[in-house]
């Protein structure tokens, strides 16, 4: 299955702060917060919410160049980056990629900004 950067807002952090450092983190990508939109708080899970941001960007680098610089440690005591892998995924796929509560929140989202979403 596929994902979204996502994490949590650190103390003293904005939430448009945030998501510019975990896109950063879980791709390498460095954006500005010029160009993000925020598009709101949706649940997630019953216990998360996500706020999310749309990236207003043209043209986006290929998958094999994007790198995540943020790790756990699992398990088995191995330590591994928080994604280890990329694919950019059109929203007619996304039950097929993403995961029954993403692909939830990404339709909802799609519904409610249809005309800014889809350009």
């Amino acid at each position: 299955m596929y994902d979204i950067p996502k994490g949590q807002v650190d103390n003293g952090e904005e939430p448009a702060a945030a998501c510019v450092r975990e896109v950063r983190e879980e791709t390498g990508l460095i954006i500005k917060r010029e160009i993000i939109t925020d598009l709101g708080v949706y649940e997630y899970t019953r216990n998360k919410d996500l706020h999310l941001f749309l990236l207003h960007q043209r043209e986006l680098p290929a998958p094999v160049s994007m790198e995540c610089s943020s790790y756990f440690i699992n398990k088995a005591g191995h330590r591994l980056p928080e994604v280890d892998g990329y694919r950019y995924v059109a929203f007619t796929e996304k039950e097929i990629y993403l995961t029954q509560s993403m692909a939830g929140v990404i339709a909802t989202v799609q519904i409610k900004f249809v005309g800014q979403i889809n350009k």
